[in-house]
């Protein structure tokens, strides 16, 4: 759906460990911590074949479930079958995709 470009979804992570003193990660602070009017920044990303499987037809629908996975893979499928004017049977409010999160 984005040739050519790499797209991160991230969430800032902060929490407080079980004494209560607080932590945050390290890499989501960083991103959230840049700003666009600083010009480009070079972000390392390593890209692996992902072990989620979907349906060989574009056709089928599929109901996706996040069960703490986060969102990103199922968010880059959605893109795909958008970009590739992609309809199939229609499972709620017209989608052939559902996505349930929480």
């Amino acid at each position: 759906a984005h040739k050519d470009e790499v797209q991160l979804l991230v969430a800032v992570v902060h929490y407080k460990t079980k004494l209560h003193r607080p932590r945050q990660g390290l890499c989501s602070s960083w991103l959230a911590r840049l700003r666009p009017d600083q010009g480009a920044v070079t972000v390392p990303v390593w890209v692996r074949k992902g072990t989620i499987r979907f349906p060989k037809s574009p056709r089928t629908p599929v109901i996706m479930v996040g069960p703490g996975t986060g969102c990103a893979p199922f968010r880059s499928f959605i893109q795909e079958r958008v970009a590739n004017n992609v309809s199939g049977q229609l499972l709620i409010n017209n989608s052939a995709v559902l996505l349930a999160i929480g």
